[in-house]
């Protein structure tokens, strides 16, 4: 009995975990990053050490090989929302898998 009330309590977590999952529309892989260069002409500020920035880019990895795209300024907010959401969306993603993991053992141990 207190198996199966376990079992009612992973599963439940897990439908929480994965409905708040669905809800994680607005989802961006990678990585949000600023950019300070120089532009290398000789009279230039960026000469004396005041660099030209932020340049904002999103890198991620696709099928092995490193994307990268530039982001306006405008959009740096959004993005960086996107990303973070993307991490978490990825770590609750993980904990619905060892709770399936947990239930594939439990219901093993059941059944033998």
């Amino acid at each position: 009995m207190a198996k199966d009330r376990e079992l009612e309590t992973l599963a439940a977590r897990r439908k929480g975990i994965l409905k708040t999952i669905a809800r994680m529309q607005d989802i961006l892989p990678g990585n949000l990053a600023a950019s300070y260069l120089p532009c290398n002409k000789g009279n230039c500020k960026c000469a004396r050490g005041e660099l030209h920035g932020p340049k904002w880019t999103l890198t991620w990895k696709e099928e092995g090989k490193t994307k990268t795209l530039y982001i306006r300024q405008a959009e740096v907010a959004e993005v960086r929302k996107e990303t973070e959401n993307y991490g978490k969306a990825k770590g609750l993603l993980r904990q619905a898998a060892q709770i399936n993991l947990e239930l594939f053992k439990m219901r093993r141990a059941r059944h033998g």
